[in-house]
């Protein structure tokens, strides 16, 4: 750059060079916008003139959201300079390099095909008609919100341009080797041989592609239509952009599949927040899920549809529900792996088998009904399948795939309750089976219980000091209270080996060892033994054993610990007061065990029980015996 330019634009990088100049991305310093600007040497006045009057076209060209915006030209010396938007995002060149498999998926590429149609038919209906005349891949920009924008103006693109473009090799039509200007079919014929290379991964060279991972019935429609394309006379073209792209889609679209075919629909956990507070990244990720979701979905011989009524949900359909459990299974995978790129998506998934219903080129009924619902169940990262779907896959999934039962569920809008399964696969999550309670009930939590104790961490947390600090704590609270799940839920299912155990009517002295002994419900020593040689001596082992010991006894036995003198001095030097559970601490106990189980309590049920329960030492089994039965009692995985 000369120092003229330099002053009025800050270079970043050469992008391009070749016989009709340079290409340069720099920041417009006046207007801080980053702008891409071609420059080419015009010394000849006829040049000159020539150059400006093409340009007039350009910078007439009215705002379109497929095209950067011509924004000035200018020379300095004999270099002509224009400058345009710099479209940031990936060209689908460098798509195809990174994600063909070989091509990318057809239900994206028509998209992108009607984007860059979109821009070519702006340009041909200009008056004059501007001609692009270098349609390929690698001037298709997919940007960040997922829009297709066609880059790369020729200075000289207006038909009556004194200097031509020779378009590249494979995407030129054959007229423009022979010297004849480019014209709106030559476009025509470019976009064609870009739409063959998107789908098979090459431009056209005359061989016919093997359409790897596309059905042949719709193999055979695409290249009909690419065929008619690329026509060596421009008058058997498509006449527009647009009726080539609409003879594509219209060969990808009529050969939707009919019959009984296996549903998915997905959507993305949590976006609106996301929306709400990073618009940027979420555009740019949902760009990039419905890219991956697409490309897993053809690539295991589905359909991807897009969104149906959702802008982040996506529907996809398959001939073989095994295909569409192995599809749904990759896009966990393949969604896990990009976490770290960007902002990371959580994705619900729902599989359902049954009859297709079409109306217009598109799906619709009770079938896709039934599949939403189920996904409506769903958690991010999760995958259901209905019990018809689950029923067709059971005997073929490999040992390291399971269904989990999550049992009968009412769907809204469904009469009959649906049997509901999650699939547990390498790097798919599931939900524990819908035949285990979260909660127990009546009986006091166990050691096994630690994944659904919760509220009490403060508590264990206190008796693990006291035992590092004196290998001795006392646990004392009222009935109903919760010392044993405390006691073992808590402190017992946190110290490998710890050995729980009840006086009952025949205590026996501890055993010795370095592992937690837990005597929970101490009060059976007084209140069930009769002998009182026995009771002495287990009482004796509580207080001498070297390891640690923690025992729970009920306030109104407290008193008597007084029969033993050393007893009684212990637990008055290391014990714990087990007061009722504050209001916090029992909305943790009532919603932690349910959500780790893959299950919601419904809002308006926690305050119930909160403002019922707080303040009550002793309604902790009530409570969970209470939930248990709505639990037993839920239509969905909602407890209401």
């Amino acid at each position: 750059m000369t120092e003229l330019l330099r002053e009025r634009y800050e270079p970043i990088e050469v992008v391009g060079q070749g016989g009709e100049g340079r290409v340069l991305k720099a920041v417009d310093r006046q207007h801080d916008r980053v702008v891409a600007l071609k420059v080419r040497t015009a010394s000849d006045p006829a040049d000159r003139e020539v150059l400006l009057t093409e340009a007039r076209v350009l910078l007439d060209i009215p705002p379109h959201p497929n095209l950067p915006l011509v924004r000035e030209d200018f020379f300095e010396g004999d270099r002509y300079v224009i400058a345009m938007d710099w479209i940031e995002g990936t060209d689908l060149a460098q798509l195809l390099r990174a994600r063909g498999q070989p091509g990318l998926a057809a239900s994206s590429v028509m998209h992108w095909l009607a984007d860059a149609a979109s821009a070519l038919t702006h340009l041909h209906t200009l008056d004059p008609p501007v001609v692009h005349g270098d349609v390929k891949p690698a001037n298709l920009v997919l940007t960040k919100g997922g829009r297709v924008v066609l880059v790369d103006f020729g200075l000289s693109s207006s038909p009556q341009a004194r200097h031509t473009r020779g378009g590249t090799p494979g995407y030129a039509a054959p007229e423009l080797a022979a010297g004849e200007p480019p014209s709106r079919a030559t476009d025509v014929y470019s976009l064609a041989a870009t739409a063959f290379a998107l789908l098979t991964g090459g431009a056209p060279t005359g061989i016919r592609p093997s359409w790897a991972g596309i059905d042949p019935s719709q193999a055979e429609l695409l290249e009909e239509a690419i065929r008619e394309g690329l026509a060596t006379d421009p008058a058997r073209r498509p006449p527009t952009p647009g009726e080539l792209v609409e003879r594509l889609r219209a060969g990808w679209e009529s050969t939707l599949p009919t019959g009984v075919l296996t549903f998915c629909i997905t959507d993305i956990e949590g976006s609106t927040p996301l929306w709400e507070a990073r618009p940027a990244e979420m555009a740019l990720a949902l760009v990039r899920h419905d890219q991956l979701i697409a490309e897993v979905v053809e690539a295991h011989g589905g359909r991807f549809l897009k969104a149906m009524g959702e802008g982040d949900s996506t529907t996809s359909v398959f001939a073989s529900p095994q295909s569409g459990v192995d599809a749904m299974i990759d896009v966990q995978r393949a969604l896990a792996e990009t976490d770290g790129d960007g902002l990371a998506l959580k994705v619900r998934a729902a599989l359902h088998t049954g009859e297709a219903e079409q109306r217009d080129g598109a799906y619709f009924g009770t079938t896709l009904h039934l599949t939403a619902r189920v996904r409506s169940l769903a958690d991010g990262g999760e995958v259901f399948l209905s019990s018809a779907t689950a029923a067709l896959v059971q005997g073929t999934l490999p040992p390291d795939i399971e269904l989990v039962d999550l049992g009968l569920h009412r769907l809204k809008g469904i009469t009959e309750p649906e049997q509901v399964y999650a699939l547990s696969a390498p790097g798919v999550v599931a939900p524990p089976p819908g035949t285990i309670s979260p909660y127990p009930g009546l009986p006091a939590f166990e050691a096994e219980d630690a994944d659904r104790f919760f509220g009490r961490e403060a508590v264990v947390a206190d008796l693990q000091s006291h035992l590092t600090t004196g290998g001795f704590v006392a646990i004392v609270g009222a009935s109903g209270s919760g010392k044993s799940s405390v006691l073992r839920a808590g402190l017992a299912a946190r110290a490998p080996g710890a050995e729980v155990i009840t006086p009952g009517s025949r205590p026996s002295p501890l055993d010795e060892g370095d592992h937690l002994v837990v005597v929970d419900q101490l009060e059976e020593a007084f209140t069930l033994c009769d002998d009182l040689d026995r009771r002495e001596r287990f009482l004796e082992s509580v207080v001498d054993r070297r390891g640690p010991v923690a025992v729970g006894i009920r306030a109104d036995f407290y008193g008597r610990c007084a029969e033993h003198a050393r007893l009684a001095a212990a637990m008055a030097a290391d014990q714990v007061l087990l007061g009722p559970l504050s209001p916090d601490e029992l909305r943790e106990a009532i919603v932690g065990p349910a959500e780790a189980f893959g299950l919601r309590v419904d809002p308006a049920l926690v305050d119930v029980l909160v403002g019922e329960v707080a303040g009550e030492p002793g309604a902790l089994p009530l409570l969970s015996h209470a939930l248990r039965s709505t639990w037993e009692r839920r239509d969905t995985r909602t407890l209401t």
